[in-house]
C-alpha cells in the first residue's frame, strides 16, 4: 500500500500551484428546461450544484439581472477544475469536469503547468480544504485573500509537487474502496441464498441528469410539530 510518508513534503503557495480565477458576481438566473451547464454557489453539498442552466440563459444574465450585460467568457469556466466556495459554507471544494459557470462565492482553481486530472483534484481537495478552515466564521476566502494562502504537498526529486504520486494514491485507494464494496455485496447475495449477475458499471454509458427533471417533487406542509399526537404515521423532518 502507498503511504503519503512515501514522499517528501513542502510547502508552495497557492500562486505557485494554481491560476486562481473570480467568479462572476451575478444574479443566478431561473432553472430553464434541458439546463444541462451547471451552476455553483456557495454550498457545501451536491458537489457545488446549486441549479443548471442553458447557454442562452446564461449568455443573457448579468450582475443585476438587467442589462448592461458582460461577455460570455466572462461567466462560463472550463472543465478540470476545482471550484472553492469562498463565502457562505466558506472553503468546500468540488471537482468540477465539464464547463461550469458560478456566481462570485466560488473561486475557480486550474493548475499552472498542465491540465488537472480528477485523481489529481481528489487528492488536492482535502489539502485545501484543510486551508479553507482559517477561513470560516465569516472570513471570506476571496481570491485577493487566496493569493496569500499556503499549501503543503509531497514533491518530487526535484522539489516540485509529485502529481504523478498523487494520482497513484488516489486510484489505489478507489481501488481498495471497490474490493470492499463488492465483496460486500458478493456476501450480502450469498447471505440471500440468490445468484444475481452484476455487470460492470463501467460497461454502461452514464449521463447526469437535474433532479427536477426526474422527480416531482413537493414541498412539506407541517408547521407546528409540536402540537401534533403521537400515531401510526411516520413523520419526516430535517435530522440525520
Amino acid at each position: 500500500m502507498m503511504k503519503l510518508t512515501d514522499r517528501e513534503w513542502k510547502e508552495f503557495s497557492f500562486t505557485d500551484i494554481f491560476e486562481i480565477k473570480k467568479g462572476f458576481y451575478n444574479k443566478k438566473p431561473t432553472r430553464t428546461a434541458n439546463a444541462d451547464i451547471p451552476f455553483l454557489g456557495a454550498t457545501d453539498s451536491n458537489n457545488g450544484v446549486t441549479n443548471f442552466l442553458t447557454l442562452g440563459v446564461i449568455e443573457k444574465s448579468s450582475k443585476t439581472g438587467k442589462l448592461p450585460n458582460e461577455p460570455l467568457e466572462r461567466k462560463l469556466f472550463p472543465g478540470n477544475a476545482i471550484a472553492v466556495t469562498n463565502n457562505g459554507s466558506v472553503g468546500h471544494a468540488y471537482y468540477q469536469a465539464s464547463r461550469f459557470t458560478c456566481s462570485h462565492d466560488i473561486n475557480p482553481l486550474y493548475l499552472k503547468d498542465h491540465t488537472m486530472s480528477k485523481p489529481e483534484a481528489l487528492f488536492l481537495i482535502p489539502l485545501i480544504e484543510q486551508q479553507g478552515k482559517l477561513f470560516q466564521y465569516a472570513r471570506k476566502w476571496r481570491p485577493s485573500r487566496m493569493v496569500n494562502s499556503k499549501i503543503m504537498l509531497p514533491v518530487n526529486d526535484q522539489g516540485q509537487p509529485d502529481y504523478q504520486f498523487m494520482a497513484d494514491y488516489e486510484l489505489k485507494l478507489l481501488d481498495q474502496k471497490q474490493s470492499k464494496i463488492r465483496s460486500h455485496v458478493k456476501q450480502e447475495l450469498a447471505n440471500l441464498g440468490s445468484y444475481v449477475y452484476l455487470d460492470d458499471l463501467n460497461a454502461r454509458e452514464w449521463s447526469a441528469f437535474a433532479l427536477p427533471d426526474m422527480f416531482e417533487t413537493e414541498r412539506g406542509r407541517e408547521k407546528n410539530m409540536k402540537s401534533l399526537i403521537p400515531g401510526s404515521t411516520p413523520l419526516v423532518s430535517a435530522k440525520k
